[in-house]
């Protein structure tokens, strides 16, 4: 998901920077280190990991902003869409734009629980 993602809002934490210069060892270990952290946020169920996870959309590095967007689709939660509809809106990159509305489309899927709920369709 490459190119920066605009505009943080207020009620998310702040993405994390890296703080190693961009051709150092040390960066490649740092982004597989916070790529790691997201994708283990995205096994815990409680809004602290899911803002974490949808602040590091706005990281300005492209590997975090697409960890983070694997990440908000393995959370599986549907309070996430909000901010992926921002982000889709504020992109100018297509490609961008396409990987936010294809996660906004996953979550809005019905759930198995939600599909057992629902009484079947007479007239079969």
């Amino acid at each position: 998901m490459p190119g920066p993602l605009r505009q943080h809002p207020p009620d998310l934490p702040a993405p994390i920077p890296p703080p190693y210069p961009a051709d150092s060892p040390e960066h490649q270990d740092w982004i597989a280190s916070r790529i790691a952290d997201l994708n283990a946020l995205a096994w815990y169920d409680d809004d602290d990991s899911l803002h974490r996870i949808l602040a590091e959309l706005s990281n300005p590095l492209p590997e975090i902003q697409a960890a983070a967007l694997a990440a908000t689709i393995n959370f599986g939660s549907r309070d996430a869409i909000p901010r992926l509809e921002q982000l889709a809106a504020q992109s100018r990159d297509p490609k961008q734009q396409l990987a936010l509305t294809d996660a906004i489309a996953y979550l809005k899927r019905p759930t198995l629980l939600e599909k057992l709920d629902t009484p079947p369709e007479s007239g079969e």
